[in-house]
């Protein structure tokens, strides 16, 4: 902040206040030709009315200043005084990442048990299926050869009986049964995958709702209008300039 205090009578009033916005650049160091001086306050001369003068300047700008700030509810941050709504935006937004990502890996550690658990068993019930589709198709073929064989032998030395029809039975409940395992171990695995892929959609739809919650926070800022107190006040420099008049 930075002002032009004039006159300087040792009282600053509201009116004797101009805000500016200077540059070293505007003061001129060397004096016109032809200047004369007045001095309107003989105690500028004195180091107490400097003091006193700074300690005034503090008390003006807590009774007659407030600085804007803007908040953030949702994350829980101000901004810094002099920081822009864009910047203090920016900020947000970063920091909204950051705890997303403390949100992602939670929920990681979360489903990490429950993934792992299905995918094992999902990798036991493929292996079953294999096994029982190679044991399947082995009795199938062994019921065809041998029934076949069995059948066709007897038939020829005119040995068709029980025995016989008994055998081939035996070997054709024994292939009903082999493909009864692998359709229920063909279910499992169905099951397995189907569960595998709604955790998976769960999972997408949680993660989906942590960048939503944590993007819309940023979008949520409040201006608040809050007051000096004399420890927030710093005089940097307090100079005398004279200002020409005609």
């Amino acid at each position: 902040y930075e002002a032009v205090i004039f006159p300087l009578d040792g009282i600053i009033d509201a009116e004797d206040v101009l805000t500016v916005d200077h540059d070293e650049r505007d003061f001129n160091p060397e004096p016109p030709a032809g200047a004369s001086y007045q001095l309107g306050n003989t105690k500028l001369q004195n180091k107490t009315f400097w003091s006193s003068l700074q300690s005034d300047i503090r008390n003006y700008l807590v009774a007659n200043r407030n600085v804007e700030v803007w908040h953030c509810p949702g994350l829980k941050l101000y901004s810094r005084v002099g920081e822009t709504r864009g910047a203090f935006q920016a900020r947000c937004r970063e920091a909204a990442e950051q705890a997303a990502d403390v949100e992602v890996t939670r929920l990681r550690d979360r489903y990490a048990t429950r993934i792992n658990r299905v995918q094992d068993q999902l990798s036991t019930a493929d292996a079953r299926v294999r096994e029982l589709e190679v044991d399947a198709s082995s009795r199938t073929q062994a019921e065809v050869m041998s029934g076949l064989g069995d059948l066709l032998g007897a038939f020829l030395k005119g040995r068709v009986g029980s025995t016989t029809l008994s055998k081939a039975g035996t070997r054709r409940a024994a292939s009903r049964k082999a493909k009864a395992r692998l359709k229920t171990a063909e279910d499992k695995l169905s099951d397995k995958q189907q569960e595998l892929a709604d955790l998976e959609t769960e999972l997408q739809q949680e993660l989906e709702s942590i960048q939503q919650e944590h993007e819309a926070m940023t979008e949520s800022l409040d201006s608040l209008e809050i007051g000096l107190e004399k420890n927030d006040i710093r005089v940097a420099e307090a100079k005398l300039v004279w200002v020409p008049v005609a």
